[in-house]
């Protein structure tokens, strides 16, 4: 034991923001980790590897996308043996990938940071409506009036023995807005933590269902643009990205 953290120790950590959109975003995330353990291993960069019988890369990816979202805004953390400077990682990496998985920005992490699955607890959407579905006239007001109530209270589907929550889904909203030069869209930070995690789809549709919207199949598109952890004490909420 005290040799693995001595290995530990030796490692420098580095977080990872990179985008998944285009075609790629009916991709897994088992298969999202593979293809960079690729990434990494053709830009022949020095990733630490686990011990034991199976060692595989030190890598760990936050809050995982849903199939067939888009995203500018996702992290991975991945320790190395030894210091490369951050832009020849950006470069490296970039020239080994894709225009559609695209490395946005490198951070080295300070020692003893947690990892970024462990530090999540909110991520900011935008969804766009499709065309087929009926937006009536002065939408926008109505949707920040359904942000703006004191209490939203909604029924949740539990994640287990079926059944539902009651919530009451102001709790779990930190912001919203009508994005500046985008049509048909929303925007709006929830909170992702482990427990408490409301999905995008969940908010959209309580939304819709509350305005008399009718939705039809594949009403929307969700596209993620941010993930935050939360920096405030006592109880405070301050919500910072991960990078």
């Amino acid at each position: 034991m005290p040799e693995k953290l001595e290995e530990e120790k030796r490692t420098i950590l580095y977080r990872i923001k990179f985008t998944k959109e285009g075609p790629v975003k009916y991709t897994g995330h088992l298969d999202v980790m593979r293809f960079f353990q690729r990434v990494i291993r053709r830009a022949a960069l020095p990733v630490a590897f686990s011990g034991g019988y199976s060692p595989h890369p030190v890598m760990s990816f936050a809050y995982p996308l849903s199939l067939g979202f888009t995203s500018t805004g996702e992290y991975f953390d991945v320790a190395f043996t030894e210091e490369v400077p951050e832009d020849e990682i950006l470069r490296r990496m970039n020239e080994e990938s894709n225009c559609f998985f695209r490395i946005l920005a490198v951070k080295r992490m300070p020692q003893g940071t947690r990892n970024c699955m462990s530090s999540v607890f909110a991520s900011e959407y935008e969804v766009t409506f499709r065309d087929h579905v009926k937006l009536p006239s002065g939408w926008e007001r109505t949707y920040l009036s359904f942000c703006e109530r004191e209490h939203i209270p909604v029924r949740k589907p539990k994640k287990k023995g079926g059944g539902f929550l009651e919530i009451d889904l102001k709790e779990f909203l930190y912001d919203y807005g009508i994005p500046e030069g985008r049509e048909r869209t929303i925007r709006f930070v929830i909170n992702s933590g482990s427990s408490d995690n409301v999905k995008p789809e969940f908010f959209t549709h309580c939304f819709l269902e509350d305005a008399g919207i009718e939705e039809g199949e594949f009403p929307f598109r969700v596209h993620r643009t941010e993930i935050y952890e939360n920096t405030g004490k006592d109880g405070e909420i301050c919500l910072k990205g991960l990078l």
